[in-house]
């Protein structure tokens, strides 16, 4: 339909907004992200912002020596934009006003945790003001309230070992409400969120062996299916999850996958 250049250095990640007017591409290499105008086709109209991040956090000196934004995600309003940076480990808040196509940072509503390595978002239910992050350098998953500024809730260790935690999905199963992110070199997890505690907290539900190097994942609408993108193995798995169990189904050989997506 269309290209356009993201401006940027290495683009790892994209998102829509709620409108479906404006698509978000962060470039982790050079800290920054663009945002583009879409037609009602979804192509590509215009370049209408251009926003670089500033400063590192210096915790892990080789990883957090500059700005590496790595994923946004809109508000359930369309007023906000949340960007998780790995270099700062900051998780900021932008200001969107659609209307005129603006964003602007409020460091006041941001929040950072220092050593973390924010890489990836997901919001909760609408009803909940929550926001789900995993951390690529810190072997967590972390719980964030987005009442009136972003807030620390809880947080779950999900391996003792290396993970590099890449993608994270909150999701409904039948009554339950789920978060499912790649933990450790091999093992997919998920965790039922307990809201009866509070604050919230995730309970351990599920932990998979996988292949190398699981790298991203996803289910299907009636969320009995589980796909999982084995970047290292060249293979996209996918896994049968009934009765609180991944059971693997079907493997298929693919080039260093990195995305997967039912349709």
């Amino acid at each position: 339909l269309s290209q356009l250049s993201t401006q940027g250095r290495s683009a790892c990640h994209i998102s829509i907004d709620r409108s479906k007017r404006f698509l978000f591409v962060t470039n982790y290499s050079s800290g920054d992200f663009a945002v583009f105008l879409l037609e009602k086709d979804g192509s590509l109209l215009k370049l209408i912002n251009f926003l670089r991040h500033d400063g590192a956090s210096g915790v892990i000196p080789d990883r957090q020596e500059a700005p590496h934004p790595h994923c946004t995600v809109t508000s359930y309003d369309n007023k906000a934009v949340f960007v998780a940076d790995l270099g700062t480990d900051w998780v900021y808040w932008y200001a969107f006003d659609a209307e005129n196509s603006n964003l602007k940072v409020d460091m006041g509503k941001s929040l950072q945790l220092l050593g973390h390595g924010p890489r990836h978002l997901s919001l909760g239910a609408e009803s909940d003001n929550l926001l789900f992050l995993s951390c690529e350098l810190q072997p967590k998953i972390t719980i964030l309230s987005t009442q009136g500024k972003l807030s620390l809730l809880s947080e779950v260790v999900v391996s003792t070992g290396a993970t590099f935690l890449s993608e994270i999905k909150y999701f409904r199963k039948g009554t339950q409400e789920l978060v499912g992110a790649e933990a450790g070199l091999e093992e997919v997890v998920i965790y039922e969120l307990d809201k009866s505690k509070n604050p919230p907290q995730l309970k351990l539900s599920i932990r998979k062996k996988v292949y190398n190097w699981p790298r991203h994942f996803n289910l299907n609408a009636n969320r009995n299916r589980l796909i999982v993108a084995c970047q290292k193995e060249s293979l996209v798995v996918e896994y049968a999850y009934e009765a609180g169990q991944l059971n693997e189904s079907k493997k298929t050989a693919i080039a260093t996958p990195s995305y997967v997506q039912y349709f």
